[in-house]
């Protein structure tokens, strides 16, 4: 994937998926994407980047019939690439590799090796963009995104910006609240606590207070006698 366009080419790939589907029926067919990954530097931000591919696909599909979706969705799979071997290599490396991979595929396909076990269809049933074209992410794309979502935050409308503000307003003081409650109720509690104890202290003092009387009385009856 180019770093000049971060974001792969859903609509091809889609239009192609949903003729092939048709065509081909449910079967072993598999639309998506084989996502290199050769930077290994900003995990969180690598994640986002998956995470930003799922939702935009997510978001294509709201756009097709209910039965489409759940078709299509159910036929997609973003495949990662991960090895540290492939760190900072070019696009023309990952695209031989693949290449090289994708041709020692046998032609009845479902094999191991750089896909899911049962998720290489036979060669016929194959999606022309999948097993053709892999998705090459370095640090530039990853950067892409971080300056996209920077440019995205400059330019939200003034509204946008003022809501954004009141949620994280609200969450500071449902927060505080929460913590004023919990106090609230520590204290409480300490107090009961306390009250208890303090309950308990003068009725054993009552207790040993009766008991001496009654000593006492005692004895008085002895020496009366």
């Amino acid at each position: 994937m180019s770093s000049e366009n971060p974001y792969p080419p859903y609509g091809s790939s889609l239009r192609e998926a949903k003729l092939q589907l048709w065509q081909q029926g449910s079967g072993s067919y598999y639309w998506g994407f084989y996502v290199y990954r050769t930077t290994y530097d900003e995990q969180e931000l690598w994640e986002r980047y998956i995470a930003y591919i799922n939702q935009c696909i997510d978001n294509t599909l709201k756009f097709e019939s209910e039965f489409d979706r759940e078709r299509l969705k159910r036929h997609f799979r973003l495949t990662i690439i991960e090895d540290p071997s492939l760190a900072n290599v070019s696009t023309e490396h990952v695209r031989q590799k693949f290449m090289k991979w994708v041709s020692s595929l046998p032609p009845g396909g479902d094999q191991p090796g750089g896909d899911q076990q049962g998720e290489v269809p036979p060669e016929d049933q194959r999606d022309p963009i999948r097993f053709a074209y892999p998705l090459y992410v370095d640090s530039e794309c990853l950067n892409s995104l971080r300056a996209y979502d920077e440019e995205l935050e400059k330019t939200a409308a003034p509204k946008s910006r003022t809501m954004m503000r009141m949620r994280r307003q609200t969450r500071a003081r449902t927060t505080m609240a929460k913590k004023k409650k919990k106090k609230k109720k520590k204290k409480k509690k300490k107090k009961k606590k306390k009250k208890k104890k303090k309950k308990k202290k003068k009725k054993k003092k009552k207790k040993k207070k009766k008991k001496k009387k009654t000593r006492t009385m005692a004895m008085e009856t002895f020496r009366m006698t």
